[in-house]
């Protein structure tokens, strides 16, 4: 028969006093931020270099960089998560292992869809109208996103397939 949270007040104490430390924390952060990025002046540049950050991955990966950039934040956000496991800093709510193999899935996936999307772009703009050169420079750009897109979706199911090892199995939660 499954116990109450009442019935179980040690546990529960200290998930409420986990809980409030995260809050803390994150308010914290949060003030952090905001002292240094906005009062300083900061900002400005800060969101100068986010954007140009993410309009550089724009180029090199393509459209599949909208999947793939937040892929990869999730599987950081899972690696810290499995991390703070070990460490008997914060237990997993959820299956980890589900969410690795959903990475290790998906990530080829949009690389290689990314792929596609930007053969298929090189091959539309194939033209000989501008010259041999003019032809060349831009199809070669285009297929170097198809394969940095591949590269990248490769590179997160590898270290999502990694991660595996060491994530602790449903029975450890």
């Amino acid at each position: 028969m499954p116990r109450s949270r009442l019935a179980n007040g040690s546990n529960w104490f200290a998930n409420l006093g986990l809980r409030l430390l995260q809050t803390i924390a994150a308010l914290l952060l949060g003030f952090i931020s905001y002292r240094i990025f906005f009062e300083s002046g900061l900002a400005p540049e800060a969101w100068e270099v986010l954007s140009g950050v993410v309009q550089t991955i724009y180029q090199r990966i393509g459209i599949v960089s909208v999947g793939l950039f937040p892929l990869s934040l999730h599987i950081t956000g899972l690696a810290v998560f499995i991390l703070l496991h070990h460490l008997d800093l914060r237990v997993l709510r959820s299956n980890a292992q589900d969410q690795l193999r959903l990475v290790q899935e998906l990530g080829p996936m949009l690389g290689v869809t990314g792929t596609m999307i930007s053969l298929s772009r090189a091959m539309d703009s194939l033209t000989m109208s501008k010259g041999v050169e003019v032809a060349i420079k831009q199809m070669s750009g285009l297929v170097a996103q198809a394969l940095c897109s591949s590269i990248w979706g490769v590179i997160l199911a590898m270290a999502a397939f990694l991660l595996q090892f060491v994530c602790p199995r449903d029975s450890e939660m």
